[in-house]
């Protein structure tokens, strides 16, 4: 049994994460069933696409599919009241998806998510309706009230079953780890030290970078948490980069003290004190010794004091250091190349539906507006599509399997469900 586990990489926290996450889907879709609401799959639908490991990245997640959902739900719903052309009716559809597509380029990847969400879902409101004989409007308000039930569901499983993310732990790690560079630069070169060499501390370094993104994710803005994180990591690269312009010049002997008080200091949590005076004194020594090593000094002082700040739940923005983190991505090739290849696929799937006199078309063509949608968004769809080739294989098989073997006796889509 362990060995199986450990083939299927499942650890306790997956199996847990896995058995959660089936529960939200089973529970968004009885409570779909339990207000009739017909497609009542499309709830645990949205429980798996939002689900995420981490309970920050689920919330964030979670919180934009919601924003992008009603978004898309009120555009899609005003072009279908509206007395409009159909032609007029799917160019304005065909402009909200590529503009919805091109944002995705054009801000962070967390809110982009929203925008994504904004034009699927006004096409999964508008072209399904454009085929319905009747009552068209009513299925489409099913499907949005299922999505949100799911998302609401897997946002509680977020809330309730993940444990909250270890962020003052990060943090004081990160401090531990610029003790660890102060405590290299403040070494002579004769001299041997039990300190991490410079590139398995860079590597922990940039491991615990990677983990910040998750540990600090969050809806509406980016994390304050993430930002004071950031500003060590940034200000503690920068000191593994003087250690190496450094490291033939002795460094004076009050400097070095300095340096290692601080760094004894940092290598404590933040709740037992902080270094912000350690500090200020080692950027005192280094003034004569270096102006830019007082500069970096000065910057993880006000590292730390927006780390306090952090701690205390008070805003740590006036005491961060200028030009510690990277600009919002703005790709504007990729973001025109995104909108005009879905607002083109959603026009000929529009066109598709309306004039091609096939009851089913809305089905293939929601599927050209989804892929077309979800490829365009990513910065390397063509190293992902095959992965997602694979996973619709391997899904619609043993949806096929199911049908033919589990449920032969199924007439149609409301026995099924």
């Amino acid at each position: 049994m362990i060995s199986i586990a450990q083939t299927l990489g499942l650890t306790r926290k997956t199996a847990v994460f896995g058995a959660s996450t089936a529960a939200m889907a089973l529970t968004s879709f009885a409570i779909a069933s339990l207000f009739h609401l017909p497609n009542a799959f499309w709830a645990p639908m949205a429980v798996w696409i939002v689900a995420q490991p981490s309970r920050g990245l689920l919330l964030e997640r979670g919180v934009y599919r919601l924003v992008g959902t009603l978004a898309g739900a009120a555009v899609g719903f005003a072009l279908l009241a509206a007395p409009l052309p159909t032609p007029l009716t799917l160019v304005l559809l065909a402009s909200w998806a590529g503009g919805c597509a091109a944002f995705t380029h054009l801000t962070r990847a967390s809110f982009g998510y929203a925008a994504l969400m904004a034009g699927l879902t006004a096409s999964v409101v508008l072209l399904p309706s454009m085929a319905a004989d009747s009552g068209g409007a009513a299925i489409a308000m099913a499907r949005v009230v299922c999505t949100l039930i799911g998302v609401i569901c897997v946002i509680a499983m977020g809330l309730v079953l993940l444990p909250a993310p270890p962020q003052r732990e990060l943090l004081n790690r990160v401090r531990g780890l610029t003790g660890d560079a102060l405590q290299q630069l403040a070494r002579r070169p004769a001299h041997a030290s039990q300190q991490l060499p410079d590139g398995e501390l860079l590597l922990t370094l940039t491991q615990l970078e990677q983990q910040l993104g998750p540990s600090h994710a969050g809806p509406l803005r980016r994390s304050s948490g993430a930002l004071v994180s950031g500003a060590f990591v940034a200000t503690t690269l920068s000191l593994l980069a003087m250690t190496r312009l450094t490291g033939q010049q002795p460094i004076p002997a009050a400097l070095a003290a300095a340096l290692n008080d601080a760094a004894d200091t940092l290598g404590q949590p933040l709740d037992n004190g902080n270094a912000t005076d350690a500090l200020r004194r080692a950027a005192h020594h280094a003034q004569d010794f270096s102006p830019r090593l007082a500069r970096l000094l000065a910057r993880l002082e006000q590292a730390e004091i927006a780390g306090e700040a952090w701690l205390e739940r008070r805003s740590p923005h006036r005491h961060l250091p200028h030009m510690v983190t990277l600009p919002t991505r703005k790709d504007l090739p990729s973001a025109l190349i995104a909108g005009s290849a879905s607002a083109m696929v959603t026009l000929m799937a529009g066109l598709l539906v309306a004039y091609s006199g096939w009851d089913n078309a809305w089905l293939p063509a929601m599927g050209l507006c989804t892929f077309t949608m979800v490829l365009s968004s990513m910065d390397v769809p063509q190293a992902l599509a095959p992965r997602m080739l694979q996973g619709i294989i391997v899904g619609v098989s043993l949806a096929a399997a199911f049908r033919l073997w589990l449920m032969p006796h199924a007439d149609g889509l409301g026995d099924i469900c």
